[in-house]
Parts: C-alpha cells; structure tokens; sequence
C-alpha cells in the first residue's frame, strides 16, 4: 500500500532593504578660463590646479548635486500545499512530491526621497510614495513546473524632472513629469531529467517576458543641425519569448569523457521612438528572431582536463521602418581550454578561441578574433597562501573598437576595450577553531 501525505504550511515574511546613490556631476566650459580661447593650443596639463579657480569655469546649467534614497517595506504572506507519496518498501521511507502548489503576495511599500540642486532647478526632500501589489504562483506536478510572476517598476525620480540637458550640444535629453509605471509578467515552465546511474542530466525551459508601459528613450534626429534630442517616453509593445534545452552526460563508463549541448531559440518584439526630421519621435517595432547551438566536449583524469567547444549564433531582425536594413548575420565560435600539472606543484591552465562575425550590413563589424588566456599558479603553506599569475590576451586579438547590433537592429560602438595584460594574485585563507569548552 502505498501512503499518500497532504501538508499545507503558511508564512509572514517582512523585508526591509534602503538603497542610497549620490551623484555629483561637475562640467565645465573651459573657453570661460583666461587665454583658454579656441586655438589658443592648451593641453590638459594647463588646467587651474586649484578648484576655485576651476569654479570659473564651471558649466551651471548643465552642472548638478542629487541624493537619492529608497526606502523598502516587503510584506509577504505566502502559502504552500504539497501532497507527497512514499514509495518506499521493506519499511524505508522514500518520499517524493507528486504535486506542489506555491502562492505568494508581497505587497511592497517603497518611499523615494530626492534632492537635487541645479542652477535652473531646486529640489528639497521630494518624496513619493509607491504602493505595488507583486503576486507570484507556481506548480510543479510530476517534475513539471509552471510559473507566474507580477513585478513593477517606478521611473527615474531623475526623469520626472523638467530639465533639458545640453552638456553635448549635438546631444540633448529632456525630462518627462508623465511617465507611468513599467509592469512585468513572466511566465516560466520547467522541466529536468536525471538520470543518476549514469551521471546524465538534461532540462527544458521556457520563458516568456511581457512589459506593459516601458521607459523607451524616444530620439529625434534633425538632419538639418545634426541634433539628437532624446525624451524618456512610455511605450507598449516590447516582449520577448525563449526556449531552451540542455544536456550533460558521459561518453564513457568511467564517466571521464563528458558531452554537454545547449540549443536555444528566441523571439523578441522590441518597441522603441524614433524619428528624424520630426518634431516627435514615431514608433519603431522589430521584430528579432535567434537561434543559437553550443557543443562542448570535457575530459578529466587524474589531475589533467582538457576541453573543446563549439558555437554558433543565428540572428535576424526585421521591421517595417522606412530606410531599416534586415539583419541576417552569424556569430561562431571554436575554442578550446586544458588545466595541467607542472613540477614544483604549479598548475597552469590556458584557453584559446577563435571567433568569426559574418552576414553584417556593416563590413567593419564582418571580423575574426583570435584570444588566448593563461594562468599559472602554485599553493604554498599548506594550501593557504595562493600565488597566481594571469596572462591576458596573450596575442593581442581584442579590438579596440567593438561593435553589436541592439534589438532595433543599430549599430552600438564600444571603444577602449580592455586587453593584453598580466596580473599577479595573491590569496591567503586562514580559519580559527573555537576553543573547546
């Protein structure tokens, strides 16, 4: 016979959390110096060394102090039902979940404070008041679980203020005092297989995002004085859907040799404003679709591992914008990694991959990248002191520039990118036994 057990538990729970950001943004307009003119060749090194001669300089509409506080009540009542069977025999006991149900209330209350100083506008103790509702559910039967989740989020305090912002004059943001509440709901299955005599694992998962009244940062774009002027504005439309499947498992029955496989698709809807030549910003809807399948190969031995992989990312973006380009381009990857022991207990672990860009409207972003790691190590006094030396793009493949394509299928630019160097580590771990009593 087998006994069935059906337990329903309850719980109040409260979080309190406070978060506190201060930004002090200072800029100047150096023209303002004496003998700082245009053409007068001054370097940086020329600057005032002192600040109340900077102060002459100072830019006072476009200079700001701000604070900004939160304040975070968490209540949240929740309650569980869960209904076990025990399938145990010769008098063991060997329970599992047949169904469980998890509802969860939260309600949150939140109290911003801001102040904010600027030449053109004063600020003192501006509070608001937020009340949000953020129910969450779930069910997991047979090892199916289905999930559901409500979350918000308040606008910027910084965005509600009307100031228009001209720091770069090719270049200006606006606030907006009219912004709403951006709302989230998720939905989530799951589902994972184990298989424990033969060391093998393997999940689904699928994830659907909606946001109701999300904060776009609208773009105008006047051809004629080449100004973009932005404007945080709600806008709905934006979701995104993914699924996934994953797999672990040996190769071998020593269980040494392991094969892992990710395959993803997705689907996202991006919404956002922009316009050019007009006195507002018009609604741009893309439609994003990727695919993408990763392959590694692991073995370990003993104190050797050696590692393979393999990548490849399909990505298409569509939209009935005028002058927009499809996108229909192709990320891959090869690269391979190996941890091996050395003499004089060191340990030397390297890495190695390839990359290739193709299928870009843009050539520049068409490109291939080699990147090398390595690292050496050696433990000292018993395992507590850790000497580590890293070798960073050892062949200097990282571009300066890098470039990727947003979900509205432009073209972002990153410079500076960090590369080629070394770094020496040190770690040392210590523990102290209580005393016996």
């Amino acid at each position: 016979k087998t006994n069935v057990f059906n337990t329903l538990f309850f719980r109040l729970k409260h979080t309190y959390r406070q978060q506190y950001t201060r930004n002090n943004r200072d800029r100047y307009l150096l023209e303002k110096l004496p003998d700082w003119s245009q053409g007068a060749g001054k370097a940086v090194d020329d600057l005032p060394s002192t600040r109340d001669e900077m102060q002459m300089a100072i830019d006072a509409e476009n200079s700001y102090y701000s604070t900004l506080r939160h304040d975070i009540n968490i209540f949240s009542p929740g309650v569980w039902f869960v209904k076990q069977k025990d399938i145990g025999t010769n008098g063991k006991h060997n329970y599992i979940d047949v169904i469980c149900l998890e509802f969860n209330l939260p309600l949150r209350l939140q109290t911003d404070r801001l102040n904010y100083d600027r030449s053109i506008l004063n600020v003192r103790d501006r509070r608001r008041h937020l009340t949000f509702f953020e129910p969450n559910a779930s069910i997991e039967y047979l090892g199916y679980n289905l999930s559901w989740s409500l979350s918000h989020d308040a606008p910027d305090m910084l965005y509600l203020l009307p100031i228009r912002d001209d720091t770069d004059p090719l270049n200006i943001s606006t606030g907006n005092e009219n912004l709403r509440d951006t709302h989230h709901h998720r939905f989530a299955f799951r589902k994972e297989w184990k298989q424990q005599q033969l060391g093998s694992t393997s999940s689904f998962n699928i994830d659907w995002h909606i946001m109701q009244n999300a904060i776009a940062m609208g773009r105008t774009y006047d051809s004629r004085t080449g100004v973009t002027t932005y404007q945080p504005e709600n806008i709905n439309g934006n979701w995104t859907l993914s699924a996934t499947y994953r797999l672990n498992r040996p190769l071998d029955k020593a269980k040494r040799l392991f094969l892992g496989n990710a395959t993803t698709v997705g689907y996202a809807n991006s919404a956002d404003l922009v316009s050019t030549d007009l006195p507002y910003a018009v609604r741009s809807s893309v439609r994003n679709a990727n695919a993408s399948e990763e392959l590694s190969l692991s073995y370990k031995i003993k104190q050797y591992s050696f590692g393979g992989r393999f990548g490849l990312n399909w990505i298409n973006a569509r939209s009935d914008r005028a002058n927009f380009e499809t996108v229909n381009c192709e990320n891959w990857l090869l690269g391979a990694n190996a941890t091996i022991p050395l003499p004089w207990k060191m340990q030397l672990a390297a890495d190695f991959s390839a990359t290739l860009r193709t299928g870009y409207n843009d050539p520049n972003m068409n490109e291939a990248a080699f990147v090398c790691n390595a690292r050496l190590s050696r433990s000292f006094f018993h395992g507590k002191l850790t000497m580590i030396l890293d070798g960073f793009d050892i062949f200097n493949g990282i571009k300066d520039i890098r470039r990727t394509i947003n979900e509205q299928g432009r073209t972002e630019t990153w410079y500076n990118s960090v590369h080629r160097y070394v770094m020496l580590h040190a770690f040392y771990k210590f523990a102290k036994k209580p005393k016996k009593k």
